[in-house]
């Protein structure tokens, strides 16, 4: 091979690394106009993004939106940790403010609830290592104010699930605790006063992880657990004790759960595989099987008792993955579903409903927390000044993209068995 042919190689070399280079990220990151909100003309409709990750969303009485988010650090060992994001957004989608908790550990956000003056208490776990690390609890008041955290554990290894506040502002929490002595995990449900104060805790032996949590307006609190062959719902009440337990074989889905309730005091259970619904005196009215969707991530309940499934969907169109919002009426009947999301691979954490059944979608790309209000079939939230746009040609371009690293990879090795065989030769 002479040097103009090398030469030529390497010229070419050069022009698809920076090709590719240029259209990764357009391929696989969203094009966001992080921390502003995008209306959506002629609907009450919106949406907006900021930098993180997601993980809960609740909306309070003022129907103000809160949401649960985090971000990854590096500590001083160039370790990678995360912290904590809360966001208060109201109902038109402005930030009327943001805190952050962290930056001296990994803290990891769990779940989030409001009480009866609609201050916030976030629940995560946190810890100095990946192997060792507690139960934090975080209160801020409406305004954003920090008011008091605690941390609680009993072994190295203690993992909150949920968080669920009573009428009193007590506040419960669930979830799991290493046992040494027998060699698993078991569900904790611990107690604590709106102070702060520490009150009581309950272990359930049988159990190997608490996973969902809510509570109704008689202030007993409902338990989503999982054990090792079925799926539970135990009930106690502010007391910390038993008031019931309902059991059925645990379906391949029973380890992740999600919670809901309506103004009946109804609550719904919901995993990978079904939702079931269960009346005040705990006797089960519906049991839809979900198995045909994929990555169930949470449950909600509007006025009407219209049941609303979040979950993820594949898109075989432009091979991503879409938000997935399915609908069942009040009788568990199928209503309909649809898909939207970014033009990029989306995950779905969580969704609610507000006081006049607006929807509220939580979800991340990547690294941007996207937020949105009543979405719709189709949407695709990509920064759009004008609005929401389907970006039809991100299939061309993630085809483009595939056939130029391929080509880059080729002339990789081309250039490296051409430097092989050019030292061979002078040897």
């Amino acid at each position: 091979m002479s040097m103009r042919t090398k030469n030529k190689l390497e010229a070419i070399l050069i022009i698809f690394s920076i090709f590719s280079f240029v259209f990764n990220p357009i391929i696989l990151n969203v094009s966001v106009i992080d921390g502003q909100t995008i209306k959506i003309s002629g609907s009450d409709s919106w949406y907006l993004t900021e930098p993180g990750c997601s993980r809960d969303i609740i909306t309070d009485s003022n129907n103000d939106i809160i949401t649960l988010c985090w971000e990854d650090y590096f500590d001083s060992q160039d370790r990678i940790f995360h912290n904590i994001i809360i966001f208060k957004y109201n109902e038109l989608g402005e930030k009327i403010w943001q805190v952050k908790w962290g930056e001296h550990g990994d803290a990891f956000p769990i779940a989030i609830t409001i009480d009866s003056d609609d201050n916030i208490y976030a629940v995560g776990t946190f810890g100095e290592s990946l192997f060792d690390f507690d139960v934090v609890l975080l209160k801020y008041s409406k305004n954003g104010s920090f008011i008091w955290s605690c941390i609680w554990g009993v072994s190295n290894r203690d993992q909150s699930r949920g968080v669920a506040v009573d009428s009193e502002n007590s506040v419960y929490i669930t979830g799991d605790t290493y046992n040494s002595s027998e060699g698993k995990n078991v569900m904790f449900l611990v107690k604590f006063g709106n102070d702060g104060e520490f009150k009581w805790s309950r272990f359930y032996n049988e159990s190997e992880s608490g996973r969902a949590i809510i509570n109704d307006s008689y202030n007993r609190i409902f338990i989503g657990l999982s054990q090792s062959d079925e799926t539970c719902l135990i009930i106690y009440d502010k007391n910390g004790n038993v008031l019931n337990k309902t059991s059925w074989y645990r379906d391949p889905g029973g380890r992740y759960m999600q919670m809901s309730i309506d103004l009946n005091d109804n609550v719904y259970l919901g995993s990978c595989e079904t939702v079931k619904k269960f009346n005040i005196n705990y006797e089960l009215l519906l049991n839809l099987s979900i198995a045909y969707l994929f990555d169930f991530n949470d449950v909600a309940v509007d006025s009407q008792e219209n049941i609303y499934i979040a979950s993820n969907a594949f898109n075989y169109e432009e091979l991503n993955i879409d938000y997935c919002i399915t609908v069942y009426n009040y009788s568990g009947n199928f209503d309909y579903n649809f898909t939207c999301g970014t033009p990029g691979y989306d995950r779905l954490t969580s969704i609610t409903i507000d006081n006049f059944n607006n929807l509220y979608l939580l979800g991340h790309n990547l690294s941007t927390i996207v937020l949105v209000k009543n979405p719709s079939p189709g949407e695709k939230y990509n920064g759009n000044q004008e609005g929401l746009s389907p970006n039809p040609t991100i299939s061309s371009f993630l085809i483009l993209f595939l056939i130029t690293s391929i080509i880059f990879v080729v002339f990789v090795v081309m250039i490296i068995l051409f430097k092989g065989k050019r030292r061979f030769t002078l040897l």
